[in-house]
């Protein structure tokens, strides 16, 4: 796993294959903080994630609202853009 320093000496954990495999293969078959934890990722980076790879969870109340996806991806967009600089 390949992590990055950004300057607050937050750690940032790359996205490996291993990872994304365990997500498509669990994510709308178990809840999404179960997934979190099993790939010790924050709850919002498993949906940032998944929404990336446009899975869908047939889990009842599993999802984002959609309104609230957007907020969710600025967020997530502007963490990353931390860990570069």
């Amino acid at each position: 796993m390949t992590e990055f320093q950004n300057k607050k000496s937050k750690a940032y954990k790359k996205w490996c294959e291993e990872e994304i495999e365990v997500l498509k293969s669990l994510y709308g078959k178990i809840p999404a903080h179960e997934i979190a934890k099993i790939l010790n990722r924050p709850l919002w980076g498993v949906y940032y994630k998944a929404n990336k790879l446009n899975l869908r969870s047939k889990i009842r109340g599993s999802n984002i609202p959609q309104l609230l996806k957007p907020f969710i991806h600025k967020i997530y967009e502007n963490y990353l853009r931390l860990d570069e600089e």
